[in-house]
């Protein structure tokens, strides 16, 4: 029936829609709706808390320095525990390492939000001293790199800074910029291989703290950790930090890994509460970190796929599709020394999804060859965590979101029968009391939105079925689909689909029950 009704209308959505149906073998992953959890946590979810601290207890109880979890789901959070014999209070501070990349890629989204950097020309536009030679690459007329391949280690940039880490790149921007102008050179074309680069995030952090007119550490504080209330977070290790650092020790000769002028690539400091606090807002539209979801987006947006298809490389995350996991999994690992001469390090995985809201971090601190002895590493303490995002994802699926459902006025008016001739849609209230939308026997759930000024209503709808592949499932294009309930003299006429092409076409409305 959408044959006839696309035929005389619009044939290149037709089209889509045809390719869609030939092309889909299997129906596309069910849309999870993550609920609110209730207090105390069903059983099912505290057995695998539970598992999860038992599994970690097992191979940490004998480790002598850090390991630090946390674990959130939505605004919660629902674990945060730190092990190991050395440093059990919860106040400890973890290095981060390269997640610290995470907090400088922000502040360029920030200023593009503003309007006032555009990330898709090149950073040299806005800062021309910036000048990377292209003597080492073959051919000619290479151009320097944008400020978003960069981001997504695009750039072509080299590892490392022309500095000594650690402890021996102290000098300012101007004086950095001088010697990458003699020192430094695009190893690959702008935008053609991925290369990582510390050099890279060292340019972003310090060079977009430089157009908001400040230093990177007051940039980091002002435009983030003041936001986001992130008080045990920060760039200056005070004695008062060191003391209680994660890997730090009284009793020896301990001398902090300095990174100086590259500190925008992996120097930021935090504890399990406020990482958990970040971790939150990124997995919930980037809320207190953005003006706009948009922004968000565009910053999970991925840049390279690897060959075996199975990772993304985003802007400055590694993702992944998990089969069964609505959204992408977000990844940011981190690993820098601590002790400039004692061999401590510390480890990071930084992990959240971009629609269930699950987050979670791990830390792991200590001398190399303990680490090595205890066959310790960050991904062996977040192994265990399967067990959490099974029972997460089981309770979700049989406990999903509510739909938003009007006043019963409103249910009254618009419930009933919808007609283009020959297509017959309705709407009607199921056992639950959810307003159901679509052919009878085929119809989906809707969310009640608002009243719009002219007195219409509107509504949303997650129509799975118009979409051209599962893969636009998968990355979020969900509830595409909006109906406006046309309103006249208190009495709901017709009804406009918006979303899908068919902005021009009113539904009437041929009865106040579903026929």
């Amino acid at each position: 029936d959408l044959w006839i009704l696309f035929e005389s209308m619009n044939k290149p959505i037709l089209l889509l829609l045809l390719c869609a149906a030939l092309c889909l073998c299997e129906p596309c992953p069910k849309v999870l709706r993550p609920p609110v959890l209730p207090t105390p946590l069903p059983k099912s979810l505290s057995s695998a808390l539970t598992s999860w601290d038992n599994y970690i207890q097992g191979f940490s109880y004998p480790f002598p320095y850090g390991i630090g979890v946390t674990l959130s789901y939505q605004n919660t959070t629902l674990f945060s525990k730190n092990y190991g014999a050395l440093y059990p209070h919860k106040d400890m501070y973890f290095r981060i390492g390269s997640v610290t990349k995470v907090f400088s890629a922000i502040l360029a989204f920030q200023l593009a939000e503003e309007g006032k950097i555009n990330l898709d020309v090149p950073l040299q536009t806005y800062f021309p001293e910036l000048m990377f030679s292209t003597a080492a690459l073959e051919g000619t007329n290479h151009r320097q790199p944008t400020t978003r391949e960069i981001l997504s280690q695009m750039g072509g940039l080299p590892r490392e800074a022309p500095c000594k880490i650690p402890n021996g790149c102290d000098y300012t921007t101007e004086q950095m910029t001088a010697l990458m102008r003699n020192n430094t050179y695009l190893i690959f074309p702008p935008g053609s291989t991925p290369s990582y680069s510390n050099l890279g995030f060292a340019i972003i952090g310090n060079f977009m703290a430089k157009k908001m007119g400040m230093s990177y550490e007051q940039a980091i504080q002002t435009k983030i950790l003041n936001p986001l209330k992130m008080t045990g977070t920060g760039l200056k290790y005070t004695p008062s930090v060191i003391s209680n650092l994660a890997g730090w020790n009284a009793s020896m000769n301990f001398t902090l890994w300095e990174n100086g002028w590259v500190a925008p690539a992996g120097s930021i400091y935090t504890t399990l509460a406020d990482i958990s606090t970040f971790q939150r807002a990124l997995s919930n539209n980037c809320q207190g970190i953005f003006r706009y979801p948009e922004t968000c987006n565009d910053m999970f947006e991925v840049s390279y796929i690897t060959q075996d298809k199975g990772y993304f490389q985003g802007l400055p995350f590694f993702e992944q599709i998990v089969p069964g996991l609505p959204g992408k999994l977000v990844v940011k690992g981190g690993s820098e020394p601590i002790d400039a001469g004692n061999g401590f390090r510390a480890a990071t995985e930084f992990t959240f999804t971009t629609q269930l809201g699950i987050a979670f971090s791990v830390f792991v601190v200590g001398r190399l060859g303990d680490l090595e002895y205890y066959g310790l590493s960050t991904s062996h303490v977040s192994s265990g965590l399967n067990l959490m995002f099974e029972a997460l994802e089981t309770y979700i699926a049989a406990n999903p979101k509510p739909y938003n459902v009007p006043d019963k006025s409103i249910v009254n008016m618009v419930t009933g029968s919808y007609q283009v001739p020959p297509l017959n849609y309705c709407l009607d209230t199921d056992k639950n009391g959810t307003l159901r939308w679509g052919r009878v026997g085929d119809q989906v759930a809707v969310d009640f939105r608002t009243t719009l000024p002219n007195g219409n209503f509107l509504f949303r709808v997650p129509y799975e079925v118009l979409h051209a592949s599962c893969m636009s499932n998968i990355l979020g294009a969900y509830d595409n689909a909006v109906l406006e309930f046309v309103v006249d003299q208190n009495k709901v006429t017709g009804l406009i689909l918006r979303g899908v092409g068919l902005e021009n076409t009113l539904f009437k409305k041929i009865s106040p029950k579903c026929t």
